[in-house]
């Protein structure tokens, strides 16, 4: 019985480590830097590069950046939706970008959803 409740344990942190692994890398493709990585200089949307652009203007930058490197990298994730939700004040700071990204994992069906903020002084 021990053997089987060992194994059952294992399973479920498996299952869970799919789900988690895709999670963490696609979170790394948003917050690393084009130029950061020394094997794929190209690797990264970089999102702190953003700051301080025109807000319409770097959400549509942003966008297109997210589904290229997405389907570059990581083709078995699909974006599903790229939120950037309004500030809680309702006043829009250039020093501050905060986006959901829903996506797919395919290869297990699971929708998740990324979210970000970054600023001038944290850039995660």
């Amino acid at each position: 019985l021990g053997d089987v409740y060992k194994r059952q344990e294992f399973y479920r942190y498996i299952k869970t480590q799919e789900k988690e692994w895709p999670k963490q890398n696609f979170k790394n493709l948003m917050l690393t830097n084009p130029g950061e990585r020394m094997m794929d200089i190209n690797f990264g949307v970089g999102l702190y590069q953003y700051l301080f652009e025109l807000r319409g203007d770097a959400e549509t930058l942003i966008r297109g950046k997210v589904y290229e490197q997405t389907e570059k990298y990581m083709p078995f994730i699909e974006v599903v939706d790229i939120i950037f939700p309004p500030s809680r004040d309702g006043v829009e700071s250039p020093e501050v970008l905060q986006m959901k990204v829903i996506y797919r994992i395919l290869p297990l069906n699971e929708v998740d959803t990324l979210e970000i903020t970054t600023n001038q002084t944290s850039q995660y």
